[in-house]
């Protein structure tokens, strides 16, 4: 085949552009031999054929293969635009596998090149084509074996790593404030010092005081934020404390001297223990009840807000907590009276959760009447009848292209059902001794043939069941066009409690930031059930 090649390029006297594509699913793996074993192998390959001349190489550090679709890869992209652009001729790759693992995909990634006119190599595989059937069982048993690997060595590490845990052994990461890496004199493979936890005795005084204070004084999250922040302490980051770092202190079992990874708890290690375990769960009982209080003051506070679920800071993008603050006026006449004003705050920046530098506190009675104004502008704007009735033909338009989807996936369906039937006839190859495959990879290969057609087939019931749901909104588009003329017509007159439940069911989300002098800068998105029904 080589030789072939080579003559007819020599007679044509044109070379052929080569793309690499050189990958590593793992950070560790860049910087010692894959990248550039792969980079050596391929243009020793490449060498070998008179003509080929590489353009260009694409490098994907630290991309899983098996959990990253092609569609979320950069090189991926790049290469098919490049594709579909003539750029190149041969892509070039130092095994199939660095196209990706995934069996349900990978297979049509290879497969979509060679259609677009491309040679696909591989190193040490060859090239695939696709001139026969059996091409097609070849590309897709490849890649299927590939990503039961993927799946193997996944659950692997997950259960070593369980495991190691559960021994009592150190496997990394970060270490929350008190504790540090220290070296031991014990070597791992690579010759460097074995690193282990240790506890940092002043550190460790100010967690003790964190507990002291929660479970004997009943001091809140942030007042002792504010008291470490007095003390110019600072996290292991740098950063000041927050009510939520307190929080996270107070919820961390290793500070009872236990490692925990996912279900995997540790024995319990003396060493790395600060705080006793009966002041450790003293505190998660403190921090179940503040959360089950604050749950119920908000369920209250929101009830008298007209927009208890929608706002949002336009700076960091956490939702607003409405709250009410109240006090005592005196009047022209000498006497107090009590007044009561509600507020939405933004936890970033009222209650520093978050470094957002947006405004902390906001009316609810302004931010409220601009919503009012909003909707009431939105309603002399409903939709005539004549636009009433062109999205009922648009409605009709998606329900032709979810019918033509669903064409398709049935056509897909029974190009699997062909394969499988391919796959059963290398059976009785396999007993005359002629298959290339050992019969538990074609068996297995039938199964997982079966699994794909079953999620064709729920993906046919999904796009079935929003044909229903769009032929249902064909239906309703006249019952919900009268509700907003029924809105329309008794907003103005509409009880606190009505106007909460008109909003809920148009406003999707408001995000409020500090605006132009008294003004708010705000941001107010409609529900997409209602929006078409607006000339906005």
């Amino acid at each position: 085949m080589i030789n072939q090649l080579s003559k007819a390029s020599s007679e044509t006297n044109v070379y052929k552009r080569v793309y690499c594509l050189y990958r590593v699913s793992n950070p560790n793996q860049v910087d010692n031999d894959d990248i550039p074993m792969q980079k050596k192998a391929c243009h020793l390959f490449a060498s070998a054929h008179f003509g080929w001349v590489i353009k260009k190489e694409f490098y994907e550090k630290g991309v899983s293969g098996y959990s990253v679709s092609a569609d979320d890869r950069d090189s991926i992209t790049a290469l098919r635009e490049a594709a579909e652009n003539k750029e190149f001729d041969i892509l070039l790759v130092f095994m199939f596998d660095r196209l990706g693992r995934i069996d349900y995909e990978t297979p049509f990634v290879l497969k979509w090149f060679v259609e677009q006119g491309i040679e696909v190599w591989s190193v040490k595989e060859g090239q695939q084509t696709f001139d026969k059937h059996e091409d097609d069982l070849v590309n897709y048993i490849r890649f299927w074996t590939a990503n039961v690997e993927s799946k193997k060595t996944s659950q692997r590490v997950s259960t070593r790593l369980k495991q190691m845990v559960e021994d009592g052994m150190f496997i990394g990461g970060t270490l929350p404030f008190g504790y540090q890496w220290v070296e031991t004199e014990q070597k791992n493979k690579r010759g460097d010092p074995i690193k282990k936890p240790s506890a940092i005795p002043e550190e460790a005084e100010i967690v003790k005081k964190i507990f002291d204070s929660t479970v004997n004084r009943n001091i809140g999250y942030s007042a002792l934020a504010r008291e470490i922040n007095e003390k110019k302490i600072t996290t292991h980051s740098g950063t000041a404390f927050k009510a939520e770092t307190i929080k996270r202190i107070l919820s961390n079992p290793l500070y009872c001297g236990y490692l925990v990874r996912g279900e995997a708890t540790s024995p319990r290690h003396e060493e790395l223990q600060i705080i006793d375990e009966d002041s450790y769960n003293k505190a998660q009982i403190i921090i179940q009840q503040r959360a089950e209080r604050h749950a119920v003051k908000n369920s209250k506070e929101a009830q008298q807000s007209l927009l208890p679920d929608v706002v949002y800071c336009s700076s960091c993008g956490k939702k607003m907590i409405y709250t009410t603050t109240s006090g005592y006026r005196t009047d022209a006449k000498g006497n107090k009276r009590q007044y009561v004003y509600g507020r939405y705050i933004c936890p970033g920046s009222a209650l520093k959760r978050t470094d957002c530098k947006g405004q902390g506190t906001y009316s609810s009675n302004k931010l409220e009447k601009t919503v009012i104004a909003y909707l009431n502008m939105c309603f002399k704007m409903i939709k005539t009848v004549e636009q009433i009735n062109k999205m009922k033909a648009k409605c009709r338009r998606k329900d032709k292209k979810l019918r033509y989807d669903i064409k398709i996936l049935e056509e897909g369906l029974d190009t699997h059902q062909v394969r499988i039937k391919g796959l059963h006839r290398l059976l009785p190859l396999y007993l005359m001794g002629k298959c290339p495959f050992d019969v538990k990879d074609v068996s297995a290969a039938i199964h997982e043939e079966q699994v794909l057609i079953s999620k064709m087939e729920q993906k046919q019931n999904k796009i079935t069941a929003e044909r229903k749901n769009n032929n249902t909104l064909l239906k309703a588009i006249a019952r919900r066009y009268s509700y907003l003329l029924e809105c329309a017509s008794d907003f103005g007159s509409a009880s606190n409690e009505q106007k909460r439940e008109i909003i809920e069911d148009l406003i999707d989300y408001i995000k409020v930031g500090k605006g132009v002098g008294s003004k708010y800068d705000t941001e107010i998105h409609l529900s997409g059930t209602y929006k078409e029904f607006f000339s906005i």
